[in-house]
């Protein structure tokens, strides 16, 4: 290490991603870089900080190598970047962490981190609500300059047996504000690149942690930049971060867009999911999407959340998507998925069945059903605490009501098929008892 490097403050960030063996390409834990990104466009951080990116999967994590890892760094700040399903990783790591670098501040980011984050890893220092930008480079700028940061906005201290929760920083108007990872050299991808297109969320779903966020995409001139990279490089497109690609004249733009290069000769591939709002059907859309995509293509045309009963409350979608899903799945060159979540105030056995069903028989070539947990930061997981709401039995008891013991085989075997990871449309509903038994269902147990 030089001696410039030594004066440096140096910062480890920690990402995880759920896809075996991919962190270090497709799905890359994108996050973290960035953070880096964009703190690293201003002087200040780019001359007086060195951030260290560590990426990891769920299947990858060997604590002592990490702990290994992140501790030769010797970093006075550690920062982790939580979901719900990685937050226990974390928490060993930082308990493991903790025994060496006693002097370090430990932080915490990400989607699911909420203040309650500082009672149940108490070695973190810091929490970070919302989106973590400008709170990240506003703390190491503080600490680069030797500046307080008790009223860091965005931010959760403990103080004592207590938490303090300091004024929340809104979200960033511009995106552009964020340099792209890959362009700005700190992300160098192999096979395929990750491209974030948009941040937040039309709607105001209640079990949705993007609910309240204003809807914001990056600038079609830094798509269109990162496009002319993958075509460079040979690298293939993914556009699985983002809420819905086809929000109004957005997708169009940017299928336009690529088309454009790939009539110029250039070869571009698109693989993955990309998220669709089923609520909106522009023809021009799939059109465009069909020229682009061949069949040999591996992408999946997934649309978000669905439900279809109006008596299910705090899910603000329309209802009268069903056609447009038909739409969508119907000659198109490439796979379609949609998605539907069980479990809503106001659902119930039957109600949710009814959805799987009008989804199916949509005939898509997946269907993904997601019993509904109670995200942190969401609606529905600050209402549970809240003794002015009504307690509401989803989804801490079991889906059930007093008919589903009268319900009929079909709609049994729906449901039970549902709480698994991942439904196939294609496989044969009519035929119950294959499918239950495919699944190691006891059909003696419905009766």
């Amino acid at each position: 290490m030089t001696q410039a490097m030594s004066e440096k403050m140096r910062v480890a960030l920690c990402g995880m991603t759920l896809r075996e063996n991919s962190h270090d390409d497709e799905h890359y834990p994108i996050a973290i870089a960035d953070l880096k990104a964009y703190s690293e466009q201003f002087a200040l951080i780019k001359e007086r900080v060195d951030i260290r990116l560590r990426a990891t999967s769920v299947s990858d994590f060997n604590l002592m190598e990490e702990c290994a890892q992140i501790i030769d760094l010797q970093p006075q700040i550690v920062g982790v970047s939580c979901y719900i399903w990685n937050v226990d990783f974390y928490s060993e790591l930082l308990r493991e962490l903790r025994k060496t670098l006693k002097n370090s501040l430990f932080i915490a980011g990400g989607p699911h981190v909420h203040p309650g984050i500082l009672r149940d890893i108490p070695e973190l220092d810091i929490a970070v609500i919302g989106e973590g930008e400008a709170t990240f480079h506003d703390l190491i700028s503080r600490l680069v300059k030797g500046e307080p940061v008790d009223d860091l906005k965005g931010a959760a201290f403990r103080e004592g047996s207590k938490i303090r929760i300091n004024q929340p920083r809104p979200p960033l108007e511009n995106l552009c504000d964020i340099p792209s990872p890959y362009l700005a050299g700190i992300l160098k991808p192999k096979r395929v690149m990750q491209i974030e297109y948009s941040r937040g969320c039309a709607y105001n779903c209640s079990f949705c942690v993007n609910a309240g966020q204003q809807l914001r995409f990056f600038p079609i001139e830094r798509i269109e930049s990162e496009i002319a990279y993958c075509a460079k490089n040979n690298l293939k497109v993914a556009f699985f971060i983002g809420s819905y690609l086809n929000h109004k004249d957005f997708g169009v733009q940017v299928l336009k867009m690529i088309k454009r290069h790939i009539d110029c000769g250039e070869k571009i591939d698109i693989t993955g999911s990309v998220f669709i709002d089923s609520n909106q059907f522009d023809e021009d859309f799939y059109n465009l999407l069909n020229d682009i995509v061949s069949k040999k293509q591996d992408i999946i045309l997934t649309s978000g959340f669905q439900c279809c009963h109006t008596e299910t409350r705090n899910i603000n979608k329309c209802f009268n998507s069903i056609e447009n899903i038909r739409k969508m799945v119907s000659g198109r060159p490439f796979s379609t998925m949609v998605q539907c979540i069980l479990g809503l105030p106001g659902d119930n056995t039957l109600r949710s069945a009814a959805t799987i069903a009008a989804m199916a028989d949509c005939e898509p070539d997946r269907i993904q059903c997601l019993p509904l947990i109670r995200l942190p930061n969401t609606r529905l997981f600050i209402d549970q605490y809240d003794d002015s709401k009504p307690e509401d039995p989803f989804p801490a008891k079991q889906l059930s009501t007093t008919l589903s013991e009268k319900d009929d085989l079909r709609t049994t075997c729906l449901m039970a098929e549902s709480f698994l990871l991942e439904y196939h449309a294609a496989e044969s509903l009519t035929d119950s008892k294959q499918l239950l038994k495919k699944h190691g269902i006891n059909l003696q147990s419905y009766k």
